[in-house]
């Protein structure tokens, strides 16, 4: 398997859902759970991102496969998170091929959408690798080639990865998927999700 690892972006402060939504229950498991065990089946390391909330996110997955990259600015935005994520593994593996950012509150996203990322990617390392739904969704889940490491470690702000992406557009590729990206910001759209999980 291509050394991918995988970025778990789990550091926001969920102030809209009114309680962390990484704890949030989904079928017999907390989401943040949930998620982790889904990228497990990728066989990749897994960072997972943490930031607000730390101290009860890190406690509920203490005992899972997984490494912790603490996100000191994370009230600044998620740009901050995927800049300390990315320079966790260039301090600790600095030979990984690419990296694959997830959010922990897109919890509809099958595995297999993941997996035919990372076999795009094996195909090509050099290509930018974004995510599109039917319906005309394009974002995250995003596989960036080691290539991009040091741009993203200087972005800042709320806005993500989305500059990078734009400014490298002839060097992308989309993977689509269903409509599942859809994540949830409101307790309302957590129980609609909860309603399409079934």
């Amino acid at each position: 398997m291509p050394n991918i690892p995988i970025l778990l972006l789990a550091a926001g402060a969920s102030e809209r859902m009114g309680t962390p939504k990484q704890l949030l229950p989904w079928g017999e498991q907390t989401l943040i759970a949930h998620q982790i065990a889904k990228l497990n089946k990728l066989d990749q390391e897994i960072v997972v991102v943490t930031g607000a909330h730390a101290a009860e996110v890190e406690k509920e997955i203490s005992d899972l496969n997984v490494q912790i990259a603490f996100n000191k600015n994370w009230k600044h935005g998620m740009a901050t998170s995927i800049a300390a994520g990315i320079n966790f593994i260039l301090e600790n593996r600095p030979k990984a091929k690419g990296a694959l950012i997830c959010l922990v509150d897109q919890p509809l996203v099958p595995v297999k959408h993941y997996q035919a990322m990372i076999e795009q990617f094996q195909k090509n390392e050099s290509r930018l690798l974004v995510s599109q739904s039917k319906g005309g969704y394009q974002g995250v889940p995003v596989l960036f080639p080691a290539s991009y490491f040091r741009q993203l470690i200087g972005l800042k702000g709320d806005i993500g990865a989305k500059t990078v992406i734009s400014e490298h557009s002839a060097h992308k590729d989309f993977i689509v998927g269903e409509d599942d990206f859809e994540d949830m910001d409101t307790f309302d759209k957590y129980q609609e999700l909860l309603q399409k999980r079934g």
